[in-house]
């Protein structure tokens, strides 16, 4: 979800110049694939993109990772992003769905609207200093979004629904 403006975002900001690479990590269908290499050719990044598979520990890829882009228009909870904050990723996502309940913008992440935003937000991660980002994050995934806070109120909205049949 979102991958075609991560794609588009990353050739726009100009970082591949400075020896920026854009992982994309997950499994997608050969078409999906194809179609995203498409776009990468048209913009001019095929070289600088790579495919990563579906991994079953992140947290060394996050260890070497200068942002995180969460650029879903729909998306749901937001797992990974909250992994991200918890490993001292700086986070560029868009602002919609779940992302807001987490990215406070400028606080412990960043938040765009448009493809050019994003671009513009890539540039920033990678050439200004992030720490205070990454210390916010850090301490905001903590306090809401560890297993023993967040998971609690999760189940007892589980039990509420299942209470209510």
């Amino acid at each position: 979800k979102g991958t075609r403006i991560a794609i588009i975002a990353f050739a726009k900001s100009g970082v591949a110049k400075q020896g920026y690479i854009l992982k994309l990590m997950g499994n997608c269908s050969e078409t999906y694939e194809n179609s995203l290499r498409k776009t990468m050719v048209e913009f001019g990044v095929e070289n600088v993109v790579e495919f990563v598979p579906c991994q079953p520990n992140i947290k060394p890829y996050f260890a070497y990772t200068t942002a995180y882009i969460m650029a879903s228009e729909c998306e749901g909870l937001g797992r990974v992003t909250a992994e991200a904050m918890f490993y001292g990723c700086p986070v560029v996502a868009h602002a919609s769905g779940g992302t807001l309940d987490m990215v406070k913008d400028g606080k412990t992440g960043y938040l765009f609207h448009t493809i050019d935003e994003c671009a513009e937000l890539i540039k920033k991660v990678c050439t200004e200093n992030q720490e205070k980002i990454i210390l916010q994050a850090q301490q905001f995934a903590i306090e809401y979004l560890s297993q023993e806070v967040y998971g609690p109120k999760i189940m007892e909205v589980y039990e509420s629904v299942l209470n209510e049949k």
